[in-house]
C-alpha cells in the first residue's frame, strides 16, 4: 500500500466517521425541552424572585415580576400563572394546576410559592436554598457534558491525527531505508 491510497483510506475514514462522533447542536427541527433550560436559568429567576420578596413584594406580584422580567424560559412558563391569577382565579390553584411535568424544578418552587401565600410565611431563603441546588444540578449536568465531549472526540483524534503522525514520522523513515 502507497503513501498516497493510505492518505486516502484516512481522509475518506475521517469523512465517514467524523460527523457521527461530533457534538450534536440542538436542531430547528427538533423539539427542545424547556425542563433542561428551567435547570440552568431557574436559578436567576428564583434570585430574582427572592429579591422581589425581600423587598415587601406579595407572591402574586413577585410571580408578575419575573413573568415580565425574568429569564425568557421561565418567563414564559410564569405568564400563564399570572394571566391565571389576573383573570380571578386563586393564587395556590394557579400554582398547582400549572401544567408542571412531573421531576420539573419548576413544580417544587411554584409548591414553596404555594405554601409562602397560604401561610404567610417569608419565602426569600427557601428560595435561595433551591436555587442553590439547582445550580449544583446545572454545575453536575455541565461536568457530565464535558466528560461525553472527550469521549466523542477521541475517535476523530484517533483516526485523524494518528495516521497523519504515521504518515509524518514513519513513512519518510520507510520510504529512505527501502529506497
Amino acid at each position: 500500500m502507497t503513501a498516497a491510497s493510505l492518505v486516502v483510506v484516512v481522509v475518506f475514514l475521517a469523512i465517514v466517521l467524523a460527523p457521527r462522533t461530533a457534538v450534536t447542536r440542538p436542531s430547528a427541527n427538533r423539539p427542545r425541552s424547556t425542563v433542561g433550560e428551567g435547570v440552568t436559568l431557574l436559578p436567576d429567576a428564583l434570585d430574582l424572585l427572592a429579591l422581589a420578596a425581600a423587598s415587601g413584594l406579595n407572591v402574586t406580584e413577585s410571580l408578575d415580576l419575573v413573568a415580565r422580567f425574568g429569564p425568557n424560559a421561565v418567563a414564559e412558563r410564569m405568564r400563564p400563572i399570572v394571566e391565571a391569577i389576573d383573570s380571578g382565579r386563586p393564587v395556590v390553584s394557579a400554582l398547582h394546576t400549572a401544567g408542571i411535568e412531573p421531576g420539573d424544578p419548576l413544580g417544587i418552587v411554584l409548591s414553596a410559592l404555594g405554601d409562602a401565600h397560604v401561610s404567610g410565611a417569608a419565602i426569600e431563603m427557601r428560595l435561595v436554598n433551591i436555587g442553590t441546588d439547582l445550580r449544583g444540578i446545572a454545575r453536575s449536568r455541565e461536568q457530565a457534558a464535558a466528560r461525553k465531549l472527550s469521549v466523542r472526540l477521541l475517535l476523530p483524534l484517533v483516526v485523524c491525527m494518528l495516521p497523519a503522525f504515521a504518515l509524518l514520522t514513519v513513512v519518510p523513515v520507510l520510504v529512505e531505508t527501502l529506497g
